[in-house]
């Protein structure tokens, strides 16, 4: 099983006419949406037209633009003095104090709300820049998908090089977290370039035996193609490399409920 999940749906009009076109392409099964950026609304419009609303996650949003709520917009720890996201994952959240875990609920209740009221179901949850992965923020992320009924939240890394033996520890005991909330649909997750090194130890076999998830960032190049902005590679070749670990499927149509792709045509859109 392999869900493929386009992250970042609602940053912008470009952004957004490339997560459809990678629908299309069958280069997706999922996408995560971001409730505080400029194309939202038309993200929401371009879901329902395509008949995608069981296929979109909260991609939710600490580190960039500003809060849905006025509480978090005054948070310090979050917001500089206009309203503006400052944290990032280089300020590593340990502990919170009471009033910083108030605001940052209300935030999360927001931005699931917001979802909801355009019609977002809402198969799973993750977040911009990985920062539910942060250790006060991740229980307050837990506690709202459960209350929210949200199924399934995203893995930190899993497997792949570049990374100190401290963070790859850590990681494995946050993905301990998630999976003993009973939040983890899959084994892995990590870039497409992480699945095939996975598949390349272990075999094709296994790989297509182990669920896992895997994000791209759909973009347009200069020439109007179909770009990963985070590989920096054409998705085409991004798709082409993940096929080599998986049965050959049929493109998909935006039009369907079962959207197919690389992941070997399986319907996720209930997880």
């Amino acid at each position: 099983m392999l869900i493929i999940t386009a992250d970042d749906l609602g940053l912008s009009h470009q952004v957004n006419r490339a997560i459809i076109r990678a629908f299309e392409r069958g280069f997706c099964s999922h996408c995560s949406i971001m409730v505080n950026m400029p194309g939202f609304e038309e993200a929401c419009d371009l879901v329902r037209m395509h008949g995608l609303t069981d296929r979109v996650g909260l991609h939710l949003v600490l580190t960039e633009g500003t809060p849905v709520t006025e509480s978090l917009k005054k948070c310090r720890r979050f917001c500089d003095r206009d309203g503006q996201f400052w944290l990032s994952r280089k300020q590593h959240v340990i502990r919170l104090s009471r009033s910083e875990r108030e605001a940052l609920e209300q935030e999360l209740e927001a931005q699931i709300a917001k979802c909801r009221k355009h019609g977002i179901v809402m198969s799973h949850l993750d977040s911009h820049s990985h920062v539910h992965e942060e250790w006060a923020i991740l229980p307050l992320v837990v506690r709202a998908a459960h209350q929210a009924g949200i199924p399934r939240l995203r893995l930190c890394r899993t497997f792949g090089g570049g990374t100190s033996s401290f963070k790859w520890l850590y990681r494995q005991v946050v993905n301990l977290r998630v999976r003993a909330a009973g939040l983890a649909a899959t084994d892995h997750f990590g870039s497409p370039d992480d699945y095939c090194q996975f598949c390349q130890r272990y075999g094709v076999s296994r790989g297509m035996d182990t669920p896992w998830e895997v994000m791209v960032h759909p973009v347009f190049d200069p020439q109007e193609q179909l770009f990963d902005g985070w590989l920096r590679r054409p998705l085409e070749n991004v798709m082409k490399t993940l096929g080599q670990c998986r049965p050959p499927t049929s493109r998909p149509t935006t039009n369907r409920q079962t959207v197919e792709s690389v992941s070997g045509g399986q319907d996720f859109g209930r997880m």
